[in-house]
């Protein structure tokens, strides 16, 4: 890892994902609400223009590496990607994702799909295929063997996984290793309010192997933003995410932010995110708008203080937070 970052906000700093020759920011752009109009409020608060302007200020602004998935808005997400690639002649990293419904199982149907990707996408070969998730009855050792027929087509530059505990973690590796084929990634939910991965020896697994660990919901849906309280809560379905005790214990979380943030001369997500980052996680930080962009950049280029991150690990510990 390399680099810093200035105060306007500008990433220079990238670190190897995973075993390859890729390089991305330590931040990326996830993307689960571009074109979602059922969970998010795509087509409402934000539409194509605002996600085209989103996509333009990441290359302004040094982040290099965009998160999306078949199934975000249907396929809407890899589409709108695609286009804003096309338009403006630009190629990040993306990683995308395939859910392993056991009706896929067979390597046509498999290469439907990554074939509706790559056409959404605009690409001939994608940086980086994710299983979505280990779902029954078929194994990871499966679905491992038919990723490693499509990069040996040259069809993906790269396996990931994600939602893997590290049992099976080490299977997808061993798997893929006997082809002679790298893991280079496990994406996980892991914020200061969801630290399951650090519980479960997760972190220690891809650590050992050399395996990047690619945090979703770093923000934990926005509660971790500092706008949201027992008497405020976030809208839509996120409105429940936790009971007024929770938002109490958040409360204090949120003070401590922003006084180590206040130090720093950062905010409270910047500084939730700089958490993942000094731990060595990757935050996929959702942005619908180039403002935000702008925001998750200044996480980078500084690090906390070992006293300030022993003060987050502790109370955040002390924070129960259970799906």
């Amino acid at each position: 890892m390399s680099g810093i970052t200035s105060e306007q906000g500008l990433v220079e700093e990238s670190r190897e994902l995973g075993n390859t020759q890729m390089t991305i920011s330590p931040i990326g752009i996830g993307t689960w609400a571009w074109g979602d109009s059922k969970f998010w409020t795509y087509g409402v608060d934000y539409g194509r223009k605002e996600l085209q302007q989103t996509f333009l200020q990441a290359s302004m602004s040094g982040i290099n590496f965009f998160d999306t998935a078949e199934l975000y808005g249907s396929g809407a997400s890899e589409k709108l990607i695609g286009s804003f690639m096309k338009e403006a002649d630009q190629h990040p990293v993306i990683g995308t994702k395939f859910m392993p419904f056991p009706w896929r199982c067979g390597r046509k149907s498999m290469a439907k799909v990554l074939s509706s990707s790559l056409e959404r996408l605009g690409l001939r070969q994608i940086d980086l295929y994710q299983l979505h998730r280990p779902l029954p009855p078929f194994s990871l050792k499966k679905w491992m063997d038919l990723l490693t027929e499509f990069y040996d087509q040259n069809l993906i530059n790269a396996v990931g996984v994600s939602n893997c505990n590290a049992e099976q973690l080490y299977t997808a590796y061993i798997t893929l290793k006997q082809r002679g084929v790298p893991l280079v990634s496990n994406q996980v939910l892991y914020s200061l309010l969801r630290r399951e991965a650090e519980e479960k020896e997760v972190l220690d697994a891809c650590r050992e192997l050399n395996v990047t660990v690619l945090a979703y919901s770093p923000l934990a849906m926005g509660l971790l933003s500092g706008k949201y309280s027992a008497e405020n809560p976030p809208p839509g379905k996120r409105k429940k995410l936790l009971t007024n005790i929770q938002y109490e214990a958040l409360d204090i979380m949120i003070n401590l932010l922003r006084d180590i943030g206040g130090r720093h001369s950062r905010t409270v997500p910047q500084t939730a995110l700089n958490w993942l980052i000094s731990k060595g996680a990757v935050p996929i930080v959702g942005a619908t708008n180039p403002k935000q962009v702008k925001e998750n950049a200044k996480a980078t280029g500084w690090r906390l203080t070992e006293n300030e991150m022993n003060s987050l690990d502790e109370i955040s510990a002390n924070f129960s937070l259970r799906r």
